[in-house]
């Protein structure tokens, strides 16, 4: 009985010198955790690859001769010139003069003191078919008047015989011929343009070889009759020496359009010579 007390006593004073337990930590139970996001990564559907397609086409805007831009251009300085000039009335003569040079030099050192006689003159019917043919006299004369009338200078209407071609005149001086000529166009007009045109071969390197175009050679002097000064000149070679695909300038451009832009090229010598 002693022997429980004692131990009863021993138990109490070990709790006291103990002090009170601390509590137990609280302790944090994880609720369910969300799935982690996933992340859908798109693959790029491999680009087709290019498919290139070889044609051939036409040069159509950049063979141009002379550009639509160009062409305002210039019939504005022509209409502005004209004034300078003095309002010209101006006429057109188409092939109207064909001369032939067939004196030779003589085959020796000797010089012949006799003078030479002048070069016939050819009448158009007799010279070989050119591309006036295909594009008449009038036709011409259209062409090249009409960017002259949209810069509202004045035409002459010239008669049939001062206007094309020469009589065969054997008898006659061919220079005292024209002389005369002139002289009887001057009473219609103020300045005449001679428009001299046939054609040419032409060959052009290309791809496949070279090829030999037909190509117009046009050629345009505009001269003051009262003083048989030259105020302007154009010529088709000229032109096409400034294309830089002299094959495609041949192919996209007609007679039509050769006879046109020579014009204008023309009026723009004009314009830029005029003082």
């Amino acid at each position: 009985m002693k022997t429980l007390t004692l131990l009863g006593l021993a138990l109490t004073a070990s709790r006291l010198v103990a002090g009170p337990q601390p509590p137990p930590p609280n302790t944090f139970v994880p609720g369910p955790q969300p799935p982690p996001p996933v992340t859908q990564v798109i693959t790029p559907s491999a680009s087709p690859k290019p498919l290139f397609v070889y044609e051939q086409r036409p040069f159509s805007a950049a063979a141009k001769l002379v550009t639509a831009e160009q062409a305002q251009a210039i019939l504005g300085q022509f209409k502005a010139a004209l004034p300078k000039l003095g309002a010209p009335r101006f006429a057109i003569q188409v092939n109207r003069v064909v001369i032939e040079d067939n004196a030779a030099a003589p085959a020796t050192g000797t010089t012949n003191s006799t003078p030479a006689a002048p070069a016939p003159v050819t009448p158009l019917a007799s010279r070989p078919p050119t591309l006036t043919d295909k594009l008449t006299f009038r036709e011409v004369e259209k062409l090249f008047g009409r960017p002259l009338r949209i810069a509202e200078a004045a035409l002459s209407d010239l008669p049939e015989s001062m206007f094309t071609g020469l009589e065969k005149t054997s008898s006659r001086n061919p220079l005292d011929w024209i002389k005369t000529d002139r002289e009887a166009l001057s009473r219609l007009a103020d300045v005449v343009i001679e428009v001299l045109i046939s054609s040419r071969s032409v060959s052009v390197r290309e791809i496949s070889g070279d090829r030999v175009y037909t190509a117009p050679d046009i050629q345009a002097t505009a001269i003051r009759l009262r003083d048989s000064q030259i105020i302007g000149q154009a010529n088709a070679t000229d032109l096409l020496a400034r294309q830089p695909n002299l094959g495609a300038a041949l192919r996209a451009n007609t007679i039509q359009e050769f006879t046109e832009s020579v014009a204008l090229v023309l009026m723009q010598d004009i314009a830029l010579n005029v003082k």
